[in-house]
């Protein structure tokens, strides 16, 4: 009796598996990616996939949401789900990346932070300077959505690597090098 074959889906499935928070968060990748389905078998796997920068774009602008709480779905072709080695290994090609934004860009480079640090829990959040009181009442979806747990949001990554590591509580980027990732909130 032989194995089923190994599919993107399992691996989308049990992505956060190993991430710290993944059970108390709740949150699974289905909910972030949804795989490009093959319905046609004729057509090649990877023609799936945006082939270009330009159509990636136009895909992911002209894309959406289509129910409640449904994953993000980009028009005409899809991008690629990187694992945290695949994403460290594209970030090493740079010194440095900078997010310029608002308070929305604010959360997706805190969700950036958790997926790089792979925790879900506390992983936007410089968790060695809080209180155990300020560490429970900010995990998960609060590190993001709470006013009280700004103050402890990352805005650079050298606040990761300069944090107290006697504390037992921090969790490092899973690459060997990261370039120098800043948020900067544009005032507005």
């Amino acid at each position: 009796m032989s194995a089923r074959p190994f599919v993107l889906t399992d691996l989308i499935l049990s992505y956060f598996a190993h991430f710290e928070g993944h059970q108390e968060c709740g949150i699974t990748s289905s909910d972030l990616y949804t795989p490009p389905q093959l319905t046609d078998s004729s057509r090649p796997k990877h023609s799936l996939f945006c082939h270009d920068r330009p159509h990636l774009l136009e895909a992911m602008s002209s894309g959406g949401r289509h129910g409640f709480d449904a994953p993000y779905v980009p028009l005409s072709c899809h991008y690629r789900w990187y694992t945290t080695p695949e994403v460290c290994m594209i970030l090493e090609r740079f010194d440095a990346v900078v997010f310029i934004g608002d308070d929305m860009l604010k959360a997706i480079y805190s969700v950036f932070n958790m997926l790089l640090r792979e925790n879900l829990a506390m992983g936007g959040l410089k968790q060695w300077e809080m209180s155990e009181r300020e560490r429970e009442g900010c995990r998960c979806d609060n590190q993001i959505v709470k006013p009280d747990c700004a103050s402890h949001t990352i805005t650079d990554s050298e606040e990761v690597w300069e944090g107290d590591e006697g504390s037992g509580h921090r969790s490092p980027y899973h690459c060997d090098r990261t370039p120098i990732l800043t948020g900067i909130l544009a005032p507005g």
